[in-house]
């Protein structure tokens, strides 16, 4: 089965949070015994943390780009979950730009720390990432794009 986040009502308007909406899509799939949560191509789903459930596949069309809201410790979440599958040629952005200020040139200054990490799974088995771009997590310097 799949399940377009679209359907459960994500804005993709940069501004509202998507995560209600794409937590309710993986939690109707987890509740059908598993399924295909689909982020439609061309949209820029802005959302804090999500849960990823037991057979539940999040799928990120091309040019899907889920961002990372502020603050958002985990991105994606997973414990206990059987599984799991993160794919296809779409990215999800970390969004490191909102967790940093530029002083001047040669120097930044944290506004928020930690930043999120992207995706944190704990006690699951039968994990997959394939083909998904991830930028600017934790462990990436935001400043060196600007040097």
């Amino acid at each position: 089965m799949t399940f377009n986040a679209l359907d459960f009502g994500t804005k993709v308007d940069c501004i509202t949070d998507d995560a209600p909406a794409i937590q309710a899509a993986i939690d109707v799939g987890s509740k059908a015994g598993g399924g295909r949560v689909i982020l439609e191509g061309g949209k820029h789903f802005y959302s804090g943390s999500t849960i990823l459930k037991e057979n539940v596949e999040l799928y990120l069309e091309q040019v899907g780009t889920p961002v990372t809201l502020k603050p958002s410790y985990v991105f994606i979440y997973a414990k206990d979950a059987d599984n799991i599958a993160i794919f296809r040629e779409g990215a999800i952005d970390g969004n490191a730009y909102a967790f940093v200020k530029q002083v001047s040139p040669y120097y930044v200054t944290g506004d928020f720390y930690p930043r999120p990490t992207l995706v944190y799974v704990e006690h699951c088995n039968h994990i997959s990432f394939k083909d998904v771009i991830m930028s600017s997590p934790f462990f990436l310097d935001p400043a060196s794009d600007w040097l």
